[in-house]
């Protein structure tokens, strides 16, 4: 089973960041139902192979469907054993995630130079397998309305921001009119000391 899940607590610079979990047995989800609780993370896409029925139609003996393509962080080198990519400059390739619109939350291998324009030597790899479009369309809207949502809660931080400042501004300017009216003394106290002496 595969999941792209979006992780809120974030120590990164960003409010959250996506990342695409492969599940493999029990244990597996367990542990990442622990994360997900503990980053508080929704779940955005599912990929669930399921099982077939044996020939003949008995459901009692069901067999396993095939086993979908390995998804790692490493690729064969056509004797079955893994190892991870070397880009141009003969070094390990870093594991990144597209973002566009074709391809939203697909892993791919890139040159560990990638940052730096001059050195970098272009090299990509795709990781993971493509995603149906069906599911690329919906998790482009949904992308859009995370988008959406932060943008109107931005604008709400500002407004608040607005307000408190036009709060405290109202606020000084009512405590230093109540603190001059207590200082100067008012005419009627005036017109009574003036008639006392």
């Amino acid at each position: 089973m595969r999941h792209i899940v979006c992780v809120h607590k974030s120590r990164l610079a960003r409010r959250h960041y996506f990342m695409l979990v492969d599940i493999v047995g029990d244990d597996s989800w367990r542990t990442f139902q622990d994360v997900r609780k503990r980053f508080d993370g929704f779940v955005l896409f599912v990929q669930w192979h399921a099982k077939q029925v044996a020939p003949g139609g008995n459901n009692s003996a069901v067999a396993p469907a095939p086993a979908p393509a390995p998804v790692a962080a490493a690729v064969t080198d056509g004797r079955g054993r893994a190892r991870w990519p070397i880009c141009k400059h003969n070094r390990l390739c870093t594991i990144e995630t597209s973002w566009d619109r074709q391809d939203p939350g697909r892993r791919f291998y890139r040159c560990d130079l990638f940052a730096d324009p001059s050195q970098d030597c272009g090299f990509t790899q795709w990781l993971d397998i493509k995603i149906p479009e069906n599911a690329t369309w919906h998790i482009n809207s949904l992308l859009d309305s995370v988008s959406f949502l932060e943008l109107q809660v931005e604008n709400l931080e500002d407004e608040l921001y607005e307000i408190h400042q036009r709060y405290l501004k109202s606020a000084d300017s009512d405590s230093a009119s109540r603190g001059s009216r207590d200082t100067a003394p008012r005419p009627r106290k005036v017109r009574r000391l003036a008639r006392d002496n």
